[in-house]
């Protein structure tokens, strides 16, 4: 199994000080130029059509888990159909989320939402609860919270929160064989620290995906392991 990361949009209705993509957050109509041609085009441009067509084409369910993020998926303006579509196709993952927005239950992805810094109600929006060890926030009394209500929870470390790995798995090499990351724009690449080629992309319908195996000390290697921990057990079962 490989896993697709997918940035589903660059925007987010949050401003955390922590978070690891806060550099990269835009409004949801913002342009800039395109890497390839220097055209001027949103930054968030992938729409189910073209996304749902590129997969149907080169990622087999059998083969592929799905991590959907962002930015807030929530914000992504075709969740409502996009989460039964790839529930329909066979697809399994996870869909990294803050909860706030709702986003459709499904029986293949996990909602993993983050219950944030500074937020006292627990999000609504949730298969999982993800709390983090912050000395800045009350998560003591948040995992009370979760434990009272019987509400499935994971606690990360807050200094460790970019890689969302648990303690103790840093030297647990995961079951998945490699990485494809698709962007808000549309691009495909392996790692996402790798720059995009030309022609890669949705779009085209041209190119299979790049496949860049893990690497022990890739961060974002360590990313796939955090996505793992997070699967459903039927989705673990096909891995």
């Amino acid at each position: 199994m490989n896993l697709l990361m997918i940035y589903l949009i660059q925007s987010c209705n949050r401003t955390c000080y922590y978070c690891p993509m806060k550099a990269w957050m835009y409004p949801i109509d913002h342009k800039v130029p395109f890497r390839e041609n220097g055209e001027i085009k949103p930054i968030n441009l992938i729409d189910n059509e073209s996304l749902l067509k590129w997969l149907d084409k080169f990622c087999p369910p059998k083969e592929w888990i799905i991590c959907l993020t962002g930015g807030e998926p929530g914000l992504y303006k075709e969740i409502d159909a996009l989460v039964p579509a790839l529930n329909k196709r066979g697809y399994f993952g996870v869909i990294q989320t803050n909860g706030s927005l709702p986003i459709p239950k499904s029986k293949n992805f996990r909602l993993c939402t983050a219950w944030h810094e500074g937020v006292s109600e627990m999000p609504p929006y949730y298969d999982e609860i993800i709390i983090l060890k912050n000395l800045k926030d009350n998560w003591q009394e948040k995992e009370k919270y979760c434990i009272s209500k019987r509400i499935p929870y994971k606690i990360l470390p807050f200094n460790r929160q970019f890689e969302g790995i648990p303690p103790g798995s840093n030297n647990k090499i995961n079951k998945f064989k490699g990485v494809t990351t698709i962007l808000s724009m549309g691009q495909v690449m392996g790692c996402p620290q790798e720059i995009p080629i030309k022609g890669q992309d949705i779009f085209a319908l041209s190119e299979p995906p790049v496949v860049s195996l893990q690497q022990d000390k890739c961060r974002y290697c360590g990313t796939m392991k955090g996505v793992e921990i997070f699967l459903s057990n039927k989705a673990m079962s096909k891995l």
